[in-house]
């Protein structure tokens, strides 16, 4: 199978690279610095320009560090290029695990933002130092009515691997695993995997596209008993 190759050097030399712990404890501290200075305030909850700061400094850590930096960035580009690799895997496993810590203990901000009862909330979205995020907080007023409190929100973010994402990445896994003989753009009969299949079927030369096509749906029906496990078990997580 074709290896997808990126250059990943902007973001770290290699797998071990020593600056991703650097990266971890910068994260860490940035987010714990964020999370110890509002979680116990709620005059950003009432005042338009605490909340303006508050926003600010939340764009920022979002844009600069999240909950799991560029090494989560790194290891879901790593994975990408090969999902059957077990040490990949771990890997992503184990900075998934940090961010989760920490998007858990974050959470509490979006949350209290989008309970602000509501003729408070016109006030805010009418209030000029806050247009920036007019659209972002319109969003949050709109879905407060879906949010369950932080302690089972807490728990929603913990099941979301076993319910959903690790489901999605085992279909993902099994699919990027399949080869199929197709025609390509040069008339010659090739072996391709699935992403290169998914490719060709966009091609302007339709006996290639119909190749791919032929390669394309008789891997999903390999692998559909798989997808409607996948899908039930998404669906009963929305449950």
């Amino acid at each position: 199978m074709k290896q997808i190759t990126w250059n990943l050097k902007p973001l770290f030399g290699g797998d071990d690279d020593p600056a991703m712990k650097k990266s971890r404890k910068l994260v860490f501290k940035e987010s714990y610095d964020f999370i110890n200075k509002w979680k116990n305030r709620t005059d950003y909850l009432r005042d338009p320009s605490m909340l303006r700061k508050a926003l600010d400094e939340y764009e920022l850590w979002r844009r600069k560090y999240g909950s799991d930096g560029n090494e989560g960035y790194y290891f879901s580009l790593r994975t990408a290029q090969d999902q059957n690799d077990p040490e990949l895997k771990a890997r992503f496993n184990m900075v998934e695990d940090f961010g989760k810590k920490i998007e858990n203990d974050i959470q509490f901000f979006s949350l209290r933002i989008a309970k602000i009862p509501e003729e408070d909330q016109r006030i805010f979205l009418a209030n000029e130092s806050l247009k920036k995020y007019r659209h972002y907080l319109t969003r949050l007023f709109q879905e407060a009515k879906y949010l369950l409190s932080e302690p089972e929100e807490r728990i929603m973010n913990l099941k979301a691997s076993t319910s959903y994402s690790n489901w999605v990445r085992m279909t993902s896994s099994f699919l990027s695993r399949e080869e199929r003989d197709v025609l390509t753009v040069d008339g010659k009969k090739e072996r391709k995997s699935f992403s290169e299949i998914a490719s060709l079927m966009n091609k302007k030369e339709k006996r290639v596209r119909d190749s791919a096509a032929r390669a394309f749906n008789d891997i999903l029906d390999r692998n559909v008993d798989i997808a409607e496990a996948e899908i039930n078990s998404v669906l009963a997580n929305k449950k």
